[in-house]
């Protein structure tokens, strides 16, 4: 691995590069959900902060308002995250929240895993509907002395519609193109501006590239945690180090040799067999994580502070 301030070089051309920041699209999460699910218990919290002695502010006891485990809620929620989840796969981030950069080749699949995540949510939501009497009692009862203290949704059909997955596409966010924009203009002057515009984009996307090495981070500390401290294993544990790397490679899209290193170790240990570990290869396995852990968090430094 290169030294943290070594400047990282992708590993496609220059002509490549721009190729691919070409074929970007903008795509914006446009799902919703109910919102305050969980609610603060205000008297309540007043009461325990003036009990401990606490600063005000300080505490804040949650309670949730919908019993959302084992019912039609839970399920919607469920969907609801694994839509967000789906969409983002492949994509890079970019400084608006919600919004990513997303390749064109990448977009009908994107609109078919959408199409079936809101055909579950259709079914979903009636259901919310046909029981939401039962579900509303239960949830009030499960408040006891905390209900004039919440704010319980009382319409199930206006609830459940809350519930929706979607994207947004607008034009390409790349570099800025020769036309009416630039007329006028010298054709010296527009080819800089342009060249400039290009040069900014692909910082930006290459920065962009920090963010699946940030969310791999999580993963590989549960890992550890796993692997490192003698708690139950299961080969599933390898299984997502291996759907990790996938996913790694998929957004890898200026394939930088830091993030290559990186997928290449998660694929080793992603193909360990937990049957056939025994207490040293544990260690060793644990060792392994250590390191693509620290070579992952040096890539993604690399990347959200300097781009190429």
């Amino acid at each position: 691995m290169s030294d943290k301030n070594t400047k990282p070089i992708a590993g496609i051309a220059d002509d490549d590069i721009i190729s691919e920041i070409r074929s970007l699209v903008h795509g914006t999460w446009t799902g919703t959900k109910p919102p305050r699910l969980t609610q603060t218990l205000k008297t309540l919290t007043a009461v325990v902060t003036a009990q401990t002695n606490a600063e005000a502010g300080t505490l804040s006891i949650p309670a949730k308002v919908i019993k959302s485990k084992g019912n039609a809620i839970g399920e919607a929620i469920s969907i609801y995250q694994q839509a967000s989840d789906s969409w983002k796969k492949g994509t890079l981030p970019t400084d608006v929240k919600g919004r990513r950069m997303v390749k064109t080749t990448e977009v009908a699949r994107i609109r078919k895993e959408l199409d079936k995540f809101e055909r579950d949510l259709v079914n979903v939501r009636r259901r919310i509907v046909a029981d939401w009497d039962e579900i509303h009692a239960a949830s009030v009862a499960a408040l006891g002395d905390n209900i004039t203290d919440v704010d319980v949704p009382h319409n199930g059909k206006e609830f459940a519609d809350q519930f929706t997955v979607g994207v947004s596409w607008s034009g390409a966010p790349v570099s800025i193109r020769k036309g009416t924009a630039f007329d006028g203009l010298t054709d010296e002057i527009s080819n800089r501006i342009i060249a400039e515009s290009e040069k900014g984009v692909i910082a930006t996307v290459s920065k962009a590239h920090a963010e699946p090495l940030n969310k791999l981070d999580k993963l590989l500390g549960e890992t550890l945690e796993a692997v490192g401290k003698g708690k139950r294993l299961h080969q599933s544990r390898f299984n997502k180090l291996a759907e990790a790397a996938a996913e790694l490679d998929e957004s890898n899209w200026f394939k930088f040799p830091e993030i290559n290193a990186v997928i290449s170790d998660l694929k080793e240990l992603g193909g360990i067999n937990r049957d056939a570990l025994d207490k040293d290869d544990r260690k060793i396995a644990a060792s392994g994580v250590k390191k693509i852990r620290k070579k992952a968090k040096t890539a993604a430094e690399q990347l959200a502070a300097i781009g190429i």
